[in-house]
């Protein structure tokens, strides 16, 4: 789970929130076919950043996007190393988008939060909580803070304004297969299906430059980096325990990831920015658990996953 920001809490906290998304298809610059070829959509190059939401396909061409990882059955899962799916139906572009391109997706939270001082009276005491500063002995309101002063008497509007918050990367995926189908109104779609990173750790654990036996975390950081990624610090940071290893033969990565991931009572997944990272049950904290039914299912409320 990713860290975010005050905005992004306090549009949540809104009863009227919404969720936009995006999704980035392909590398920096123009996306190509197979061929090398522009792909085309409309009369526009496709341009795309990895990096950058604003360059990805809008809402108005995706017809869905999900992701799903099998994190609970009718147990949780400890020691595996497990791999995230995602989905993605559009409108069919021109070109062919080539199989292993990178599909990330992005979404953000939109909704109508105060955007005045949010001015309140406690005892004698007036509180402002925004839009309001101290020069010295003065109190200075900046245009937003919808103050205005009648005869002797300072008024307060607050309003609330529409706002967006921050762009959140939910994964990083490479697609595996393609489809193009017909719907009822005789448009093209396009399903992408795709894999995490995860899919890199299933070649043999080979050529490693460790001395044996190792300690875990170089394990884990020697993998991640023959994966093409990098540790999650939040994962090198719950590792102390330090177990050694002998040198495993005729194991792939992700099994080797598995034994480790089973001694800290958890298993490897890939975060949401593309990072190695290892998910326990003993390093859970509160915010972050969901409630889930008998089955394991994530118990939702209107389109919300209940935090406990």
């Amino acid at each position: 789970m990713q860290e975010t920001s005050a905005l992004y809490q306090q549009i949540i906290a809104q009863p009227d929130h919404y969720f936009e998304t995006r999704v980035v298809i392909g590398d920096s610059g123009n996306l190509v076919d197979e061929t090398g070829d522009r792909i085309i959509f409309g009369e526009d190059s496709i341009v795309v950043s990895r990096t950058n939401p604003d360059s990805g396909f809008q809402e108005d061409i995706l017809f869905s996007v999900s992701t799903d990882i099998a994190m609970f059955t009718d147990t949780p899962q400890i020691g595996q190393a497990i791999s995230q799916e995602v989905e993605v139906k559009m409108l069919n572009p021109s070109g062919d988008i080539p199989r292993m391109a990178v599909v990330i997706p992005y979404v953000r939270a939109i909704g109508h939060v105060n955007v005045g001082t949010r001015a309140t009276v406690s005892g004698n005491t007036l509180i402002l909580r925004s839009h309001a500063t101290m020069d010295g002995t003065k109190l200075i309101l900046d245009d937003q803070s919808n103050a205005v002063v009648q005869r002797e008497t300072l008024k307060f509007s607050n309003q609330f304004g529409l706002v967006y918050s921050e762009w959140l990367q939910q994964g990083k995926f490479y697609i595996d297969t393609r489809e193009v189908t017909h719907n009822d109104d005789g448009l093209d779609v396009l399903t992408l299906h795709g894999y995490d990173g995860m899919m890199f750790a299933e070649a043999p654990y080979a050529d490693t430059a460790l001395d044996w036996p190792a300690v875990d975390t170089d394990i884990v950081q020697e993998i991640a980096a023959m994966m093409g990624t990098q540790v999650d610090p939040r994962t090198l940071a719950f590792m102390t325990d330090g177990f050694e290893l002998p040198l495993p033969t005729s194991y792939t990565m992700r099994e080797v990831l598995s034994i480790i991931a089973g001694k800290y009572l958890g298993c490897f997944v890939m975060s949401d920015t593309g990072l190695l990272r290892l998910v326990s049950l003993l390093d859970l904290p509160k915010e972050t658990n969901l409630l889930i039914d008998t089955g394991g299912n994530y118990i939702v409320f209107g389109e919300d996953r209940i935090l406990v």
